[in-house]
Formats: structure tokens, C-alpha cells, sequence
């Protein structure tokens, strides 16, 4: 299970590294040029400020916001409770091994497990919880016997005032099985059965005027592969998916909260070889706003589960650094072909070289963006890098050229910044894209950045550090269940 969760985070990390840009003005050239490139090139631009346009009328993250308040306010009461993750661990350990103390059952002659040379097994459901969490102002908190895992806190909100929310976590009852030695006691041939739920929920309410109102609702699926002569999944041989929803349907103007309709679904599949997939899709207010897709080739499958698992559980912090560093571990050597539609409209294609470079290279853009010590050739030798780790194109479906981009590097007021360029078939070198637009359109896309870049990098952090926390949660180890 927490690798399952870890392989989730991938995937939520994998779309939050993309990188929303500002633009300014500058001339361009007005040479004569092929009628059909210059066509195709007013077509594609015109698409690109109609895009921005409606992007920037119509996005809105303020039930993104609250929801991250909330939640990090709920991280807040986490870290107030002294030891607070170590105890829930040993707590979670303890309940889990004594129900699984409870079923220990003889192994059937002539079954897989007997054939393994096992004697007697225990089922380890680790995602039954059974624990309520209800903490106070001051991070004081009791525990209570629950069904799955809440978490019921105080919370502070503009309008609103202080009022309870509840965050739940259940599974749906039905499993897959994976099988490993254990030493518990002086029971010999004990085998240790681990239960993945093929689906868990997670509910985030609030006693908003005395109504029990929801925020937030999201849906975990897992589907995981078995060798046609085994009854128990391996994780690190069988191809698996795992598949999600985030879920906000509030109207919320009678509470004094935003209203929203936005639905964040995401899939991430690995077979046998290491080839993952990796779907993202996000819907508001009846628009598509965004598909992402990228086919990842893995050197390693067991290497890049471990890393992940490694590196999330030492990380004290989601950062926009430290999640492109975990990536660029976790990735090192890859190579990845990716596909975005915006607004089911605007399309851009682009493959990812070398994985190593390209991590790292970005990582240096974000860590040396606000570095007053860092030069204008330091700093276009960093974007020059990234831009050979990777090609990517851009068209809709009005034009027959894609064209290629690239980002641009400039130093303006002394802040370092990169912008996306085009480079147009009958030009030699790439034209920054906002030398290319309208002030209108270049107006829309800051707006639609200040908009978007912000209550996202935010919320994606306090989701990463909500979730880790209840990977830590959970015994990492046979030592730790007490095996």
C-alpha cells in the first residue's frame, strides 16, 4: 500500500512540474514570407490568444484555496501534537498486527502457499485504519475507535469563522494479496498476507451554519495484474494501474465559500518492463481545460519504485525543488514522449531525451531564479541545457505545421526569467512568443499565470505533505509492524 500511495505521488509531482510562464513585447521582423506559413502562423496564433482569453475569464482557484487552508491547517495540528506521526505509527502497527493475530490460519496441503513451504499465514489489511483523530485548538488530540482513518480539527476561515472539518480516508472492502516471510514469535512458516484495497475514498467536510457541507471528494482505484498460476499480485513483475479523482461541487455562496465545479483525474499503469503511462485530465465549469499524457521508458521498474519510496519518505518538505529532485532520481536515464491539449484546442507534442538532464537542468532553473550572484550567460547557459534535454512542438488542429518551441532566457530589472519562443519555417532562429501577441493577449496569459501559479504550486504542496503524512503513518517496515 504505501508503495501504491508513493507511485500516486509520482504521478500528482509528474503533472505539477509544469511550468506556467509571463511574457512581455518586443519587435519583430515584418520581412515578406510564404503566404501559407504566414497564414498558418496568424492561425495558430489567433489560437493561442482565443485560448488565453477564455482562460483567463473563466479559471478559478478559489475553492482551491480554501481547500488547501483547510488542509494545512489540519498539517498544522499534526505538527502541534508531540510525536504526534510516531505515535499514530505505533498505534496503527499495533491494531493492525493484533487483528491480523486474530486470523492466523493453517496453510491447506497442496495449496501455493504450502508449495512455497509455508505452514500458517495472516492477512495484514494495512489500510484498515480504525482510527478517529480529534484534535483542538492547541494540537491536543484523542484517538477513537473509527471505520477507516478521520481526522475531525478545528479551522479558521475567511467569512466562516473557526468550525470543524473532517478529513476520511475507507477503502471499499475488496483486495488484492501479496505474500512474504515473516518471523512473528515462535510461529514457524508463518507467511504474512498484505491486503491492497482495489479502491479507497477520501472526504474532506466542514460544519459550515450547522450544515454538514462537502468539499472535497476523491477516489483511489488500483488494478493490479496476477501470473495465470498465482492467486497473490507481485508488485515489482506484474503490470498495475492505479487511477484517480478529485471531486468539487460546491456551491458554496451560502456559506460564504466559493462556488466550484472542477474535477482533477489522473492515471498512472506500469508493465512488466517499466514502461509507465501517465494520464492527467482537469475539467472546470464544463470546460476541458486540460489534457496531459506522457509514455515514460524506465531502465530499471524495482529501482524506480525504491527510489521513489526512498526519497519521499526522507523528505521533510514538498517543495517545488525537492519534487523535481525525487523526479529527476526517481528518472535518471529515462526517456519520455508527452502530449498536452489545452481547451481541447492547442496541442503540444514533445519528447524528453534524456531524463537526467532534463530534471537537473530544471532543477538548476528553479533553484537559480532568484540568485542576484547568477549571470546572464550562467543563467542562459541553465536554459540552453534544458532546452537540448527535450524537443517539443506546438499546432491546433487548424494548421499542418507544428511548430518548434523552446524557452528563452533573458535578464530584465535584474531578475532572471525564461519565455517560450517559436521558431516559424521561414525564420532561422526562435521569435519570443509575446513579441508575437496582443497586449490583450499578453495581459491574459499574466493574469491567467498569477491566476493559476500560485494557488496550485500551493495546494499541490500542502496535498503532497498531507498525503506523505499519512504515508509516515504508517510502519514502513516488518520491524516496525512488529514481525
Amino acid at each position: 500500500m504505501k508503495r501504491i500511495i508513493y507511485l500516486a505521488l509520482v504521478a500528482t509531482m509528474f503533472c505539477c512540474t509544469l511550468v506556467f510562464t509571463a511574457c512581455s513585447s518586443e519587435d519583430i521582423d515584418n520581412s515578406s514570407v510564404n503566404q501559407e506559413i504566414e497564414k498558418e502562423r496568424n492561425e495558430l496564433l489567433a489560437h493561442i490568444q482565443d485560448d488565453a482569453r477564455i482562460m483567463a475569464d473563466s479559471l478559478n482557484f478559489d475553492m482551491l484555496n480554501t481547500t488547501a487552508q483547510v488542509n494545512g491547517q489540519l498539517l498544522s495540528s499534526m505538527a502541534k501534537g508531540r510525536n504526534f506521526l510516531t505515535n499514530m505509527k505505533k498505534l496503527i502497527g499495533i491494531m493492525a498486527v493484533q487483528n491480523a493475530m486474530q486470523h492466523v490460519k493453517s496453510v491447506a496441503a497442496g495449496s501455493e502457499l504450502a508449495g512455497k513451504g509455508y505452514t500458517a499465514y495472516l492477512p495484514l489489511d494495512i489500510s484498515a485504519f480504525g482510527v478517529r483523530v480529534v484534535f483542538d485548538e492547541r494540537g491536543n488530540y484523542n484517538v477513537t475507535p473509527a471505520e477507516g482513518l478521520e481526522f475531525i480539527f478545528p479551522a479558521t476561515l475567511d467569512g466562516v469563522g473557526t468550525t470543524a472539518f473532517k478529513m476520511s480516508l475507507k477503502n471499499n472492502g475488496e483486495w488484492y494479496e501479496s505474500v512474504s516471510p515473516t518471523n512473528f514469535g515462535n510461529v514457524k512458516g508463518l507467511a504474512c498476507i498484505s491486503r491492497i484495497p482495489k479502491a479507497m475514498t477520501m472526504k474532506l467536510t466542514g460544519l459550515l451554519n450547522e450544515n454538514e457541507v462537502t468539499l472535497l471528494t476523491g477516489i483511489l482505484n488500483i488494478e493490479m495484474e496476477k501470473n495465470a498460476e498465482s492467486q497473490y499480485v507481485d508488485f515489482y513483475n506484474n503490470a498495475f494501474a492505479i487511477s484517480g479523482q478529485l471531486m468539487s461541487t460546491l456551491k458554496g455562496s451560502q456559506y460564504g465559500l466559493p462556488d466550484d465545479d472542477s474535477t482533477l483525474s489522473f492515471n498512472l499503469s506500469m508493465n512488466e518492463s517499466g514502461q509507465a503511462d501517465i494520464a492527467y485530465n482537469f475539467e472546470q465549469n464544463g470546460m476541458n481545460v486540460l489534457n496531459f499524457g506522457a509514455q515514460v521508458t524506465l531502465p530499471q521498474k524495482e529501482h524506480f519504485i525504491e527510489q521513489i519510496a526512498g526519497d519521499i519518505t526522507s523528505l521533510s518538505d514538498f517543495t517545488v525543488g525537492n519534487m523535481i529532485l525525487i523526479l529527476g532520481n526517481a528518472f535518471s536515464n529515462s526517456q519520455a514522449v508527452a502530449e498536452m491539449t489545452i481547451l481541447d484546442d492547442l496541442i503540444l507534442t514533445g519528447t524528453i531525451r534524456d531524463g537526467s538532464q532534463f530534471f537537473q537542468a530544471l532543477q538548476d532553473i528553479v533553484a537559480k531564479r532568484n540568485d542576484k550572484e547568477v549571470t546572464t550567460e550562467e543563467w542562459k547557459e541553465f536554459v540552453q541545457k534544458f532546452n537540448d534535454s527535450y524537443n517539443l512542438l506546438i499546432g491546433c488542429e487548424h494548421v499542418t505545421r507544428q511548430v518548434p518551441m523552446q524557452l528563452f532566457a533573458i535578464q530584465s530589472d535584474g531578475s532572471l526569467d525564461n519565455l517560450p519562443a517559436l521558431k516559424f519555417a521561414d525564420k532561422t532562429d526562435y521569435i519570443a512568443l509575446r513579441t508575437l501577441l496582443t497586449t490583450e493577449a499578453v495581459d491574459n496569459i499574466n493574469k491567467i499565470y498569477e491566476t493559476t501559479a500560485t494557488p496550485v504550486s500551493n495546494a499541490a504542496g500542502v496535498g503532497l505533505r498531507l498525503l506523505s503524512s499519512v504515508v509516515l503513518m504508517m510502519p514502513m517496515n516488518s520491524k516496525e509492524w512488529g514481525f
